[in-house]
């Protein structure tokens, strides 16, 4: 096989989603590297299921992003596993989306969690 060089690599789902949809000639170049949140997530699912005796399609996975483009990185299909039919990631919160959730729960409870 001939390598496809320069390589482009970008952690950054929206680059990808770019890529993707203006310069569809340009996708062999990107990077099959699994992002940092597709990689972590694998690790929690296979290392930390073997480590606490549990399959890894049984351990839930909520992944914190400060962007929304996450939410749509954790719902493609290139971090789906096939072996054990479940999802990398089956959660993405954005960090205001945490502020909200906490908003309301400190509503419900008369607790101040955030000012």
């Amino acid at each position: 096989m001939e390598e496809m060089l320069p390589y482009l690599v970008s952690s950054c789902p929206g680059f990808v989603c770019y890529v993707e949809k203006t310069v569809p000639e340009a996708i062999p170049y990107l990077s099959r590297v699994k992002s940092p949140q597709a990689m972590f997530s694998n690790v929690i699912k296979k290392c930390g299921g073997k480590m606490w005796g549990k399959d890894g399609k049984n351990i839930f996975v909520i992944s914190v992003q400060p962007c929304f483009d996450r939410k749509l990185e954790g719902s493609r299909l290139d971090f789906f596993d096939r072996s054990d039919d479940s999802k990398d990631v089956d959660i993405v919160l954005t960090t205001s989306e945490i502020v909200e959730i906490l908003k309301v729960k400190s509503k419900d409870t008369n607790e101040k969690f955030l000012r």
